[in-house]
């Protein structure tokens, strides 16, 4: 009888655990992590697994801590874009993204990249005065590492723990029965 009941929320533990889907995954973007960009760049963009709620959002920093303004949001299924007013700079950037995807769960990430344009002679010119005010304001600053706190937990981890404890469950409910008896 205990074999039949074991192998039964086994059957239903494997039947259940094809349903349960992993944290919403981040398939791509554009710029990707790590890479940099030698043109000009007007607009970020995040593509993920499935459909993410409308909650969600990302900002665009610049190493220094300085946020982006953005001058159009747009979030339709899976994908999340933000446009600038002006192309951006070259610098290092990070684009800090939350999403509330499909399973409901919330999921946070990093992505790192660069933006270095070759400068124009008039550029250089504005890029040495921009530069000079910027040494009289220096504060120091410390980069943040690199996180992509997204944690991938296994598909077949919920389902194996809901099975184990109803296969518990049940055992032991069979051997208070018999000890009644």
């Amino acid at each position: 009888m205990i074999r039949k009941i074991f192998f039964a929320v086994l059957f239903i533990s494997f039947l259940f655990s094809a349903q349960v889907k992993a944290h919403t995954p981040i398939e791509d973007s554009n710029p990707r992590d790590g890479e940099v960009i030698t043109e000009e760049l007007h607009e970020v963009s995040l593509m993920f697994g499935t459909k993410i709620e409308q909650t969600s959002k990302f900002d665009v920093f610049k190493t220094t801590g300085e946020k982006i303004e953005q001058a159009n949001f747009t979030l339709q299924d899976n994908v999340m874009k933000a446009s600038f007013f002006e192309p951006l700079e070259n610098g290092s950037y990070q684009v800090k993204w939350s999403i509330i995807g499909e399973d409901g769960h919330p999921i946070e990430g990093i992505i790192a990249f660069t933006v270095d344009q070759a400068i124009t002679e008039l550029q250089s010119e504005e890029v040495d005065e921009s530069k000079q005010q910027v040494n009289e304001n220096i504060v120091t600053t410390t980069n943040e590492p690199n996180d992509n706190n997204q944690v991938n937990t296994p598909s077949y981890l919920l389902p194996s723990i809901i099975g184990l404890l109803a296969l518990i469950a049940i055992v032991s409910t069979f051997v208070l029965l018999r000890r009644k008896k």
